[in-house]
C-alpha cells in the first residue's frame, strides 16, 4: 500500500470502514496504521466491500481486474479505479456489472482514454459512476489553478475580483 493507498485508507477509516489491503510486500505496522494485510488478491476480492485500485500500469498489472477477478468479488462489491485505466478490463467490468457479479464501479480513468466504453456509458448513473481524471488535484494546486483559470477569463484591461486578488496574494 503506497502513499495513495494509505491516503485512501485514512479517508475510508474516517467513514467507519475497516481497511484490508494486498500488496507485494507487507508494510511495517506503522505504515499499516491498523489496516489488515491479506496475502493474496483473491482473499482481498472475496473479503472487501469496496475495492480501490491504487497501482501503476505496466505489463504485469495490465488487466489486473478481469473476468476471473470480478467472479471472486461479492455481488454487493464496488470497484473504484483512480489508478490507470488499463489495470481494468472494461469489457469484463461491463459484463460483471450487467450480470450482477458486482454492484457498481466508480472510475476516473479509462482503458482507452479519452474513449469511454459504451457499456459503461449505458450504465452511468445506475451502476457506473464516471468522472474525469483528477489525479493532479492537490490542496496546494487549488488556489493557483483556480486563480489562473479566473485570470484567463478576464480581458487584459479588467482587474480580477477582490476574492481572486486575495487568493493570488496568499490571503
Amino acid at each position: 500500500m503506497g502513499g495513495i493507498g494509505r491516503a485512501f485508507a485514512k479517508r475510508a477509516r474516517a467513514l467507519g470502514m475497516t481497511v484490508v489491503y494486498h500488496n507485494r510486500n507487507r508494510l511495517s505496522p506503522a505504515l499499516e496504521d491498523g489496516a489488515t494485510y491479506l496475502s493474496s488478491l483473491d482473499e482481498l476480492l472475496a473479503t472487501a466491500d469496496v475495492v480501490s485500485l491504487n497501482l501503476p500500469l505496466n505489463a504485469h498489472t495490465r488487466h489486473t481486474m478481469s473476468r476471473a477477478q470480478f467472479g471472486r468479488m461479492k455481488e454487493t462489491s464496488v470497484l473504484i479505479n483512480t489508478a490507470r485505466g488499463g489495470v481494468v478490463d472494461e469489457e469484463a467490468l461491463v459484463e460483471a456489472l450487467e450480470t450482477g457479479e458486482i454492484a457498481a464501479c466508480g472510475l476516473d480513468v479509462y482503458e482507452e482514454e479519452p474513449r469511454i466504453h459504451e457499456g459503461l456509458l449505458r450504465l452511468e448513473g445506475t451502476k457506473a459512476f464516471l468522472l474525469p481524471h483528477v489525479g493532479c488535484v492537490h490542496s496546494l494546486s487549488f488556489p493557483r489553478t483556480s486563480a489562473e483559470a479566473d485570470l484567463r477569463s478576464f480581458p487584459s484591461s479588467s482587474l480580477p475580483p477582490r476574492s481572486l486578488s486575495r487568493s493570488l496574494a496568499g490571503h
